[in-house]
């Protein structure tokens, strides 16, 4: 049976994304552990940000292996494109680390899940992050994810602003940003806006993000609406890319002294 760890390796070194149901299975098992009021857009959240692609999840391996000396050889030892070998005792000690890596990122989205709690249950029903009545594995979400993300990625006419602020919008619904942050580094790369005093320059960037997170989650609703056609996602797999979609939307807080007029 492959392992947690094992799994990794293979999605990371050989982007075999069928591995990554032991990753799923492990997350699911510990955000249910863990008492998440909701364990699948918990374990959704958490293998976002831990492999959603190859890279992302070799990151992942590279950071483990800065903190173990002997896993770090094995991974320069190996050849190029291949899956490294790694030794029962250093694979061991890996396995630990992977462990404790996601379950401490588990216990921080628990932690959020519950202060966000009160908030999100005064949200009207349609902005509700989570629909009950949907129950799709982490891992078909992050597979019919990447065939979106490869189809687009495929579309040499996409717009150039399309690929950053999909990344964006995923950083914000997986909590690894917030609009705050993304709102002080607009402010900052547009001398326009940095010339205006500071309120205004806040609220008229969060205005244009919002406006281009908006424009995004189109693109994609498009984007899916395209392969369902084309017979390119079937009709379940279609309603699990727009499952995906609407995990993109969360709404975030407002400014302070902010009008809810200035908000589209």
């Amino acid at each position: 049976m492959t392992t947690p760890f094992e799994a990794m390796l293979e999605y990371a070194f050989a982007g075999r994304a069928a591995s990554i149901v032991a990753v799923r299975d492990f997350a699911l098992q510990k955000a249910r552990a863990l008492g998440a009021r909701d364990p699948e857009d918990i374990a959704h959240a958490v293998l976002f940000k831990l492999c959603s692609t190859p890279a992302k999840a070799r990151a992942a391996l590279d950071s483990l292996a800065a903190r173990n000396a002997a896993l770090g050889a094995s991974f320069e030892a190996a050849p190029a494109g291949s899956v490294p070998a790694i030794s029962p005792e250093v694979l061991a000690q890996a396995e630990k680390q992977l462990a404790g890596y996601i379950t401490e990122a588990l216990r921080n989205k628990v932690i959020d899940e519950h202060r966000r709690k009160r908030d999100t249950d005064a949200l009207p029903e349609s902005d509700r992050l989570r629909d009950a009545t949907t129950h799709e594995e982490p891992s078909e979400l992050l597979a019919i994810r990447m065939r979106v993300l490869a189809t687009i990625e495929r579309d040499t006419q996409r717009p150039v602003w399309l690929d950053a602020t999909v990344e964006a919008i995923e950083t914000l619904a997986t909590g690894e940003r917030s609009m705050d942050d993304l709102t002080a580094e607009c402010v900052a790369a547009d001398p326009a806006l940095t010339a205006l005093p500071a309120d205004a320059a806040r609220i008229r960037a969060r205005n244009r993000l919002q406006q281009q997170h908006q424009r995004a989650r189109a693109y994609l609703h498009e984007t899916v609406s395209t392969m369902t056609a084309d017979g390119a996602l079937a009709p379940d797999e279609a309603r699990t890319a727009e499952r995906w979609i609407q995990l993109l939307l969360r709404r975030q807080k407002s400014l302070p002294r902010a009008s809810r007029r200035s908000e589209p």
